[in-house]
């Protein structure tokens, strides 16, 4: 088309074989400021819906499929019945249009826009549902539910193989430079033949499955478990197709698919689906490592930096989570005040640090001498309690606390020996219980046995 507009004279009409060529010329003509119908005609052949989408729309003509139909399969039974076969003409339908001067048609319109609306679904039911399994496999807890996310019938005849590494929570694996990280073990984490037989028991897939110990690991970027699991797709005979996994622009593996097929919507949408994995796994690990750093944050603001126990804050949302299930109310609950002996004596002769050492080892004592349920607490300085719901024998607690300091006494090498003074409360927890009330019963016993060992 833009050889024939260098001409000196152009042409009345175009008559183009299809109907792609006749939107093509359209629209160099177009470009060019040349009118159509104007000052050239323009007429395409097949009849394709796009023709009444376009500006102008076009004139063409329709080669009907069910008279096509009809004629093939005519032609078909007179071969049975052994009856000679002749020619068959059908002529095309005239579908007149803007293109070349008639007016504007849009031919069976609400089937045509069926037909449409159908196609923009289709693929906007695939874009839905790879979007909810990129979003159930960033929410998932566990790498093992990520990978069990990945199993959908958009996902069939798939491998997906990762880097385990990336699952380590101790730090982001997409921020951790490339000239530092660490040799990629690849795992396979999901086989979609697999997964439909054992119906996800078995997911992520362990490597005793397809591990080959005869393997040599250097030997290519298929030695692992999952490489005699590729050999047998390839022996298939199918091809196989391999697409890299990455996020933030670092590898973290790669999807094998096997269609056993040649439908081309499967190969078209691999690219989708690669992509759709790829996001799954980085948001995974995203989260995965936000939750890591929200749990140390939450850790850091509820516990004390020195002892590891509940600080104020902390202790208050445990405990009012304690008084808010109903099971409680009615049970025993028991407040241990252990209060480190000569502290003041420890600072002054040998420096802060051994106090703080003294405070730390008296706070593990008293969190090993309770049981586990206990909220063990350090209010400040010295200052350090346990509050135990249930039964439990305060008497032997305290002995156990005293036990165990006088064995740290006497493997320790310090000057100095460390011993706490300690005292108990016991009782209903109810309504009427106040916790400031117990912790003031619990600190005068504890210095009733305070003031005797000053004494």
């Amino acid at each position: 088309m833009e050889a024939l507009l260098e001409r000196h004279d152009l042409p009345d009409a175009i008559i183009c074989a299809n109907d792609i060529m006749a939107i093509n010329v359209c629209g160099v003509l177009t470009k060019a400021g040349i009118s159509v119908p104007d000052q050239i005609l323009v007429s395409g052949f097949d009849g394709y819906d796009e023709i009444f989408f376009t500006s102008p729309k076009i004139s063409s003509v329709n080669c009907d499929t069910g008279l096509l139909a009809n004629a093939a399969c005519e032609a078909i039974l007179k071969i049975v019945r052994g009856e000679p076969v002749s020619d068959t003409y059908i002529i095309p339908e005239l579908i007149p249009n803007e293109s070349c001067g008639c007016p504007s048609h849009t031919w069976q319109t609400q089937a045509l826009l069926t037909r449409f609306n159908n196609s923009f679904y289709r693929h906007q039911d695939d874009a839905r549902i790879l979007y909810e399994i990129t979003s159930n496999m960033e929410t998932s807890l566990t790498p093992w539910e990520m990978a069990a996310s990945i199993h959908n019938h958009k996902t069939k005849t798939h491998l997906c193989i990762v880097d385990r590494n990336c699952f380590r929570t101790e730090q982001n694996y997409f921020m951790i430079p490339v000239s530092e990280t660490t040799k990629k073990d690849l795992h396979l984490i999901n086989d979609a033949d697999y997964a439909e037989e054992h119906r996800f028991d078995r997911i992520p897939l362990p490597e005793s499955v397809f591990y080959d110990p005869s393997v040599n690991e250097k030997e290519s970027v298929l030695s692992g478990g999952y490489r005699a699991r590729i050999i047998e797709l390839l022996d298939s005979g199918y091809p196989i197709i391999f697409h890299a996994l990455d996020y933030m622009n670092k590898p973290i593996g790669f999807n094998c698919y096997y269609y056993q097929s040649y439908t081309i919507t499967n190969y078209s949408r691999a690219a989708s689906v690669t992509s759709a994995i790829s996001l799954g796994i980085g948001g995974f690990v995203n989260m995965q490592y936000q939750r890591v750093l929200l749990e140390k944050m939450d850790a850091m603001y509820k516990h004390d930096a020195l002892t590891g126990l509940y600080n104020r804050s902390g202790f208050q949302q445990a405990f009012a989570s304690v008084l808010d299930q109903p099971e409680n109310q009615g049970r025993p609950i028991t407040v241990i005040m252990s209060d480190l002996d000569g502290l003041k004596y420890i600072n002054d002769t040998f420096g802060h640090e051994e106090g703080d050492k003294a405070i730390a080892t008296v706070a593990s004592v008293l969190k090993e001498s309770c049981p586990d349920t206990a909220l063990s607490v350090r209010f400040g300085g010295d200052e350090l309690f346990s509050v135990i719901i249930g039964d439990c024998h305060p008497e032997s607690i305290i002995a156990m606390i005293n036990s165990k300091l006088e064995t740290y006494n006497h493997y320790s090498d310090s000057k100095y020996a460390i011993r706490s003074s300690n005292g108990a409360y016991t009782t209903i927890l109810n309504e009427q219980f106040d916790i400031h009330e117990a912790l003031k019963a619990a600190d005068k016993n504890m210095y009733i046995e305070k003031n005797s060992r000053r004494s």
